[in-house]
């Protein structure tokens, strides 16, 4: 019987090597400008090299990719359904430390990647969405309603964060964060002090 192993460690080394170098580079241009040659010599691997581990710049952005959204995935997993309604701050608190981990190596891939943005948009409507329509007994057009205004202002209101420097900590962002999905304006309102 063969014995199951995991990925090579070269292998994973080698992997990581070229998406630090790929987090570098991104930092400073557009992927779109970004060729192999150049993150083959930021790596310090030869293209050969690269393409075997990738098809492309491309590829790794879809590597990147997938993790991110794997990793919010096991994160809405740990939540029960009414949890996604109820226990907001501590899904943000969540929420914010995956995605300030990316930052800190992919901030503009992060922010500037629609198809990422998307996909985790789908990703928490499609969790949240019949949380929303048993608890509040609400149509599914009117979920989605509520659910891309919430998506749409999370998503600018981390963006706005991330190109401020993240000046508030990841604890008051998810705070607000809460409050904002659960209270709209009204939150805001209530504790002016809390947004200056």
């Amino acid at each position: 019987m063969a014995v199951k192993r995991g990925p090579d460690r070269r292998v994973t080394k080698t992997r990581r090597t070229i998406r630090r170098a790929f987090a570098k580079l991104s930092a400073e241009k557009s992927v779109d400008d970004i060729t192999i040659l150049e993150l083959a010599r930021e790596a310090d691997i030869n293209r050969k090299t690269f393409y075997n581990h990738y098809s492309g710049i491309y590829a790794v952005v879809e590597e990147i990719e997938d993790e991110v959204c794997s990793q919010l995935g096991r994160l809405l997993e740990g939540f029960h359904q009414e949890q996604l309604v109820d226990n907001t701050e501590e899904i943000f608190r969540q929420l914010t430390q995956v995605i300030n981990g990316y930052m800190d190596l992919y901030g503009s891939l992060i922010l500037d990647n629609q198809r990422l943005i998307s996909k985790m948009a789908v990703m928490l409507a499609e969790r949240t969405r019949p949380a929303l329509v048993e608890r509040y007994q609400l149509a599914e057009p009117a979920a989605d309603l509520m659910l891309s205004y919430c998506l749409g202002g999370i998503y600018h209101l981390y963006r706005d964060w991330y190109l401020a420097g993240r000046v508030r900590s990841p604890e008051e962002i998810s705070r607000l964060v809460g409050v904002l999905c659960r209270q709209g304006i009204q939150g805001v309102l209530s504790h002016p002090g809390d947004w200056t």
